[in-house]
């Protein structure tokens, strides 16, 4: 097996761990968009959990690999979340992860 099609697969599965671990995708609501149009204001957002700062650079390295741009991460409890927004990024990154939307 080529050494990029190995390396795709583990950074596909490594990523992919981190979102099924506590991982969180959220999509509009269409029903209430259409009905709220001005102040509903919720778009496509996936998030990925980090326990500590080497794992939220690890998130940040394997989203880049994606071609992904990062948002800013916040902490939420105990957690570091690394957010991605868009509906572009979070269809291709669920395409490409495996991950049904």
């Amino acid at each position: 097996m080529p050494r990029k099609l190995n390396e795709h697969k583990e950074t596909v599965a490594r990523l992919r761990g981190f979102f099924e671990r506590n991982g969180y995708l959220r999509s509009p609501n269409r029903a209430r968009r259409k009905k709220e149009s001005r102040t509903y204001k919720k778009g496509y957002e996936m998030r990925f959990p980090a326990r500590d700062a080497s794992e939220l650079r690890e998130i940040r390295s394997l989203l880049r690999r994606f071609g992904v741009s990062v948002g800013r991460s916040f902490e939420k409890h105990r957690w570091i979340v690394q957010p991605v927004y868009g509906k572009k990024s979070v269809q291709e990154l669920c395409e490409q992860l495996g991950i049904e939307a």
